[in-house]
């Protein structure tokens, strides 16, 4: 009879192997949505400053939708609706149908999400500066 600390241990009976599979994995993927995130947030933050209406409107909307969107139901429209778009779009065209790599959907999701946080937050420290210590 296994405890329950041989469960989480390393070897046939445990499930240390699994978890650090997992472990790599979630690494890799925060790692690899990490500059695609802060690079649409930092433009999403500069386009909320905006003098464009259009602009500064499409960038809020952006943010609320997907500040308020759950992240896993935000992980299934871009792994299935994606996977379903382009599948009409190679139909239409006559091209080979192609598959979405989960980690590549799962890094654009998250990457979407993290965006519209990121957004905030150098938006914020944008407005921290005052007036007079910036140049142009």
């Amino acid at each position: 009879m296994q405890t329950d600390w041989a469960m989480i241990g390393f070897g046939p009976e445990g499930w240390g192997d699994d978890i650090l599979a997992g472990v790599v994995v979630t690494v890799t993927l925060a790692l690899a949505t990490l500059p695609l995130g802060l690079g649409a947030g930092f433009a999403l933050a500069l386009g909320k400053q905006s003098e464009d209406k259009a602009m500064r409107l499409s960038a809020d909307i952006y943010t609320t939708v997907f500040r308020g969107l759950p992240e896993l139901l935000t992980l299934f429209l871009v792994y299935f609706g994606g996977q379903s778009a382009i599948n009409a779009l190679t139909g239409a065209t006559g091209l080979p149908a192609l598959t979405v790599s989960s980690f590549l959907a799962g890094m654009i999701a998250l990457g979407l999400v993290f965006s519209a946080f990121a957004s905030e937050v150098f938006l914020s420290a944008f407005r921290a500066i005052p007036i007079g210590q910036t140049e142009g």
